[in-house]
């Protein structure tokens, strides 16, 4: 029986990180253009090499959404910009989504994404 129940909690996390996956898999082909009309302007902008640009945007929440604290815990795509906290201070209790995509020839070609709370918002 506690068996089962941990699957079932674990499928609901592989579940929701599918769904954020999925929503940011559209992304990709999708124009610089359209991502700033949808996503606004990004918290940071790195230019790896002159072709591509990373964009970064953090989402910040004072509780977890849907009561998840950890859903994807382990989830660094891209560690060259992931950071443990963001500069918070330790003991804060600000949970957050940070997701990156890169971009060439001013089109998504990738994303990633890393944080305590990213899923995808209805």
């Amino acid at each position: 029986m506690l068996i089962l129940l941990g699957l079932i909690l674990l499928s609901a996390c592989t579940t929701e990180q599918n769904s954020y996956q999925q929503q940011l898999q559209s992304w990709v082909g999708m124009s610089q253009e359209a991502l700033y009309d949808s996503w606004g302007e990004p918290n940071n902008i790195i230019h790896p090499t002159p072709d591509s640009t990373v964009v970064t945007y953090i989402k910040y929440y004072d509780s977890p959404i849907d009561g998840n604290t950890e859903p994807y815990a382990d989830e660094i795509a891209y560690s060259a910009i992931s950071t443990d906290n963001y500069g918070l201070p330790p003991q804060s209790e600000t949970y957050y989504c940070q997701t990156s995509f890169i971009i060439e020839n001013y089109e998504v070609i990738s994303y990633s994404f890393n944080g305590d709370d990213c899923i995808t918002e209805d």
